[in-house]
C-alpha cells in the first residue's frame, strides 16, 4: 500500500471552529487595498462570528466544506488571501512556520508507521536544496511547489534532479 494513503486512512473526518476578529474583518471590508473579491469573499465570512468548517478526508488532501454557512462553495480561512488573514487572525492566533513542512510531516509519520520514507527525505539536505535549486533556477516558493509535487505524485519530469 501507498505510504501515503496509508497514513491518510489512519485519520478520520472532524470539523473545527474558526474564530476571528470581527472588527477588524469589518475595517478591512471599508478598506481600499482589498480587491472586490476579496471584499466580497469577506463579507460572507462575517455573515458568522464562529465559522464551523467540516474537513473530509480524501485522497491527497482534506477538503473543507462550511456547515455554519448557507453557501455552496466553502468560505473559510482555508481559502482566504494571506492578506485577509494576517489581518483578522493577528490577535486570535499564533502563526508558526514549520520549515520543510510538508516532508518533515511526511518522514515523522513514515517513522512513526515504520514506513519506508524513500528519496524524499533527502530534499530536507540543505547542500541538496540548494543545489536543486540552482542547477533549475528555482526561488524559495518553486522549490517548495517542487517537493510537493514529488511528494504527492505529480510531474517532474521537467526539472534537473540528481540525489
Amino acid at each position: 500500500m501507498n505510504t501515503y494513503r496509508f497514513i491518510m486512512k489512519q485519520h478520520k473526518n472532524f470539523t473545527l471552529k474558526e474564530t476571528y476578529n470581527i472588527k477588524i474583518a469589518k475595517k478591512l471590508l471599508c478598506s481600499s487595498n482589498l480587491d472586490n473579491m476579496d471584499k466580497s469573499k469577506l463579507k460572507k465570512y462575517i455573515e458568522n462570528e464562529i465559522i464551523a468548517v467540516d474537513y473530509i478526508n480524501t485522497i491527497g488532501r482534506l477538503k473543507s466544506k462550511n456547515i455554519s454557512t448557507s453557501y455552496d462553495s466553502c468560505i473559510c480561512q482555508t481559502y482566504m488571501s494571506k492578506e485577509i488573514k494576517k489581518h483578522i487572525l493577528k490577535d486570535v492566533y499564533q502563526d508558526v512556520d514549520m520549515k520543510n513542512c510538508h516532508i518533515s510531516i511526511y518522514i515523522q509519520l513514515c517513522k512513526k508507521y515504520n514506513l519506508k520514507s524513500g528519496l524524499i527525505k533527502y530534499f530536507n539536505e540543505p547542500h541538496l536544496i540548494e543545489k536543486i535549486k540552482k542547477d533549475n533556477n528555482l526561488t524559495n516558493d518553486k522549490y517548495k511547489e517542487l517537493k510537493c509535487k514529488i511528494l504527492y505524485g505529480g510531474d517532474v519530469s521537467q526539472y534537473n534532479i540528481e540525489l
